[in-house]
């Protein structure tokens, strides 16, 4: 294992935040930072001594929970992905200006020190209330939650943190395989692609690629012609929507489990040539093994909005139940499962990080699957 670099006087490495920790004093008292290098603790300590010298700075005690939110994310940057912090920011936002009492107090307004129990409960009811549902009140939940443990043992602003008895609430929706995790029919299916051939959808040969392997469509678009055998295809990439909304591709799969090599099959073999050819004819010819396959009709990286547009144009046309690119995964994984394929082999090729989620969502068309194989099993007894 490779010695750290020796670090200046009063700094230290802190593995659990995976940065370097400075410890200062300004006027007697003892003030941190955290950046990755020691360049950037020094630079982060002169603006917070120039800070608390113009008497800018708010110390920790006086914060709101909105200032401590945005000091919290700060730091999460430094160790999560783009789109988890996307994610924290939608999910505050929903909750920052929800009024906590009569006088119009908002909850993003409270001090940090100020907040109890009995607010966090309050804010589950508000949020019901407003009709959010029970999984993104969850969900929000669930972030205080870990804001406020980090004001406790990180930053020591708390003794204590309000939300830590705060129970999830009994979901109310309908479950996940009854909704947007629907299969498509046999007869659903037929009818969507023949109708995506005849309205010449750019996004046919996506179509056919996702419902031959499972992939997410985040992981289509990512895809390179450097990814693709003879016989296999190479997940480990997913494109991403950043902070401002913009599209990238990001250096991994959505989960470790995600990147996974997958038997090509003809039908996503039909979908890779054709498109393959259509941006041959596009790029003059011209075709890197780093360029991606599927991509938006301009060009530019594939972007599952405009894909979900295209699909529910085509339902509309062909006159079935609205569905949108996840449709596809699902009912890959359900004819698998009809097919005879074993959960683990099916979890390992739709990139499911633990088996529980597999069998959780596909529980009610494997035990249809186990009636029909059990009756036709033969037994003599005579």
């Amino acid at each position: 294992m490779a010695r750290k670099k020796p670090l200046p006087e009063g700094m230290r490495y802190k593995e659990d935040r995976g940065c370097i920790e400075y410890r200062f004093r300004v006027n007697g008292k003892r003030y941190s930072v955290y950046g990755q290098t020691a360049k950037e603790c020094l630079q982060k300590a002169a603006e917070k001594e120039q800070a608390l010298q113009s008497g800018a700075y708010k110390p920790s005690k006086d914060l709101t929970l909105t200032e401590y939110f945005d000091r919290w994310l700060e730091a999460k940057s430094r160790s999560v992905k783009e789109t988890t912090i996307r994610t924290n920011k939608i999910l505050f936002a929903i909750v920052r200006d929800l009024p906590v009492d009569q006088v119009g107090h908002t909850f993003g307004g409270m001090k940090l020190t100020a907040i109890e129990a009995q607010q966090i409960r309050d804010l589950q009811s508000a949020m019901i209330g407003a009709g959010k549902s029970t999984r993104t009140t969850n969900d929000t939940i669930s972030m205080i939650k870990g804001l406020l443990q980090t004001a406790v043992d990180v930053d020591r602003i708390l003794t204590w943190n309000p939300a830590a008895g705060i129970k999830q609430l009994r979901r109310t929706e309908p479950a996940a395989r009854d909704t947007y995790h629907r299969a498509l029919t046999e007869d659903e299916t037929k009818l969507f692609f023949q109708m995506a051939k005849d309205r010449e959808s750019w996004y046919y040969d996506l179509y056919c690629f996702l419902i031959d392997t499972g992939c997410r469509c985040g992981e289509a678009g990512a895809l390179q012609n450097s990814d693709i055998t003879s016989t296999t295809i190479r997940i480990s990439k997913t494109v991403t929507r950043l902070e401002d909304g913009t599209y990238q591709i990001g250096s991994e799969a959505k989960t470790r489990a995600g990147t996974r090599d997958i038997p090509l099959r003809p039908l996503a073999r039909q979908g890779i040539d054709h498109q393959r050819a259509v941006n041959m004819l596009l790029g003059n010819g011209v075709m890197g093994i780093t360029d991606t396959i599927f991509k938006s009709p301009r060009g530019h990286l594939l972007n599952d909005t405009t894909v979900n547009q295209d699909i529910a144009r085509i339902c509309k046309a062909a006159g079935i139940e609205k569905f949108t690119a996840h449709a596809f995964r699902d009912t890959f994984a359900t004819r698998c499962i009809e097919s005879g394929m074993q959960p683990k082999t099916l979890q390992e090729i739709l990139g499911h990080t633990d088996i529980s989620m597999t069998m959780n969502l596909y529980a009610h068309v494997m035990e249809e699957t186990k009636i029909q194989q059990m009756q036709a099993v033969k037994i003599n007894i005579v």
